[in-house]
């Protein structure tokens, strides 16, 4: 099948289109080869090799386990009160375990496992970046390429930054891009305030009465999980698997269930009883909500990005459906902690 041809309408897209069937053949080739988090390895691998041709200033690898940092440096003089002088741009490269159906020739080839989530595209699309920013170098200071592993529930970004990533690459800014396959093509979507929820695991513990279910049952009060109603529209939950470790004949005297709460708000631990069952709930903090301060305008500096780039179309909240808050989450945000 043959790559789709790109429309060169713009100077970064004139010269992408050049290599685009390359980008598309190592996007299908980490699509056929997927892998978790922290076990990037065949990945972070086609990378290096990959960032090798780009013909990039400097490769790191090993950071955060899996992660890889590329350094280009442009060729233009920075100002002498310049206030950024380097930039970061950010893709994550691990898989979900879920088993793919698709037929076509790049499928996966590992059982259970699939690029769901369109992380091959990103780390495609950053390796684009980092060869036409190579080839060009036709900016002032420094560009910091970082290929992070462990996005879908390990903390691949805090693992990198505790391995140093700012130190060693002190980035003023740091940008990241999600595939939308909602939006129109060509469109890309930003929004004001709220852009994607935060992220925390509960642990709900329910304790009961134990005992043998068949002669006995009514000495015994079941720790029953249930969920009734739909959630507010600005929280969403996930549920896991209900640890009860018993056979048909008993009644256990726990029930514990882990899930995954996205938000837009604050959520607090709380215990409560009732009658004879006691219910503990706990939060694991994860990762915070998305929020762009932009005064709910399109920057200078996104407008200038697009006219670069070659296309224009740039779809507000307020505008266009398709880039509403989400209650999804990304550890790019994590980044932001660096700042503050």
């Amino acid at each position: 099948m043959l790559a789709p041809q790109l429309k060169a309408n713009g100077r970064a897209f004139a010269h992408i289109a050049q290599f685009h069937p390359e980008l598309t053949a190592f996007r299908r080739d980490l699509h056929a080869h997927p892998e978790l988090g922290f076990e990037e390895v065949y990945t972070s691998g086609r990378v290096h090799e990959a960032l090798k041709v780009c013909g990039v200033d400097e490769i790191h690898t090993g950071i955060g386990k899996t992660g890889l940092v590329a350094v280009v440096r442009g060729k233009q003089a920075a100002a002498t009160d310049a206030k950024i002088k380097m930039i970061g741009l950010r893709a994550d490269m691990d898989a979900l375990p879920l088993a793919e159906h698709n037929e076509f020739a790049w499928k996966s080839e590992t059982k259970g496992l699939m690029h769901a989530c369109g992380h091959d595209g990103h780390t495609a699309m950053l390796l684009g970046a980092a060869r036409y920013l190579a080839a060009t170098r036709n900016f002032a200071g420094t560009a910091a390429l970082i290929f992070q592993p462990g996005e879908e529930g390990y903390a691949g970004a805090r693992a990198m930054m505790q391995d140093g990533l700012f130190e060693r690459f002190p980035c003023d800014q740091v940008y990241a891009i999600h595939n939308a396959p909602t939006a129109p093509e060509g469109v890309i979507g930003i929004t004001p305030g709220p852009m994607q929820a935060a992220v925390d695991k509960i642990t709900i513990t329910v304790t009961g009465k134990g005992g043998e279910t068949l002669r006995f049952e009514h000495f015994t009060v079941q720790p029953i999980l249930a969920r009734h109603g739909d959630p507010p529209a600005d929280v969403r939950t996930a549920f896991g698997e209900a640890l009860r470790r018993t056979t048909p004949r008993l009644t256990p005297e726990q029930a514990a269930e882990q899930r995954a709460i996205q938000d837009r708000g604050t959520n607090d631990p709380r215990v409560a009883t009732e009658g004879t069952i006691a219910y503990l709930i706990t939060l694991d903090n994860g990762f915070r909500i998305m929020y762009r301060d932009s005064g709910g305008a399109v920057t200078e500096f996104e407008t200038a990005a697009m006219r670069t780039i070659g296309r224009v179309d740039i779809a507000l909240a307020a505008t266009a459906a398709s880039v509403l808050p989400a209650l999804t989450s990304a550890q790019a945000v994590e980044y932001a902690r660096t700042y503050k």
